[in-house]
């Protein structure tokens, strides 16, 4: 089951939760008003393979990956 973020519509407060995709509201912890779904936000890890070069621009690459550190990549 997928996490998705839920908003209260009136006091703003953030949950997470698991949920099925068929949810589309629930009550907020908080103040029991009622708490709109939003997927939550991901991250994916990992280092390139030689492949990405061969994506186009638009998917993705081809990227400098000599320097590793955030904020540091540069196309080529």
């Amino acid at each position: 089951m997928p996490i998705y973020e839920f908003r209260c519509t009136k006091c703003g407060v953030v949950t997470e939760d698991y949920c099925r995709k068929t949810t589309v509201r629930v009550a907020c912890p908080s103040c029991g008003a009622e708490a709109e779904k939003k997927p939550s936000s991901f991250s994916v890890r990992g280092f390139p393979n030689e492949k990405q070069n061969q994506l186009p621009k638009s998917l993705g690459g081809p990227w400098d990956y000599s320097n590793q550190e955030r904020g540091n990549l540069r196309e080529i």
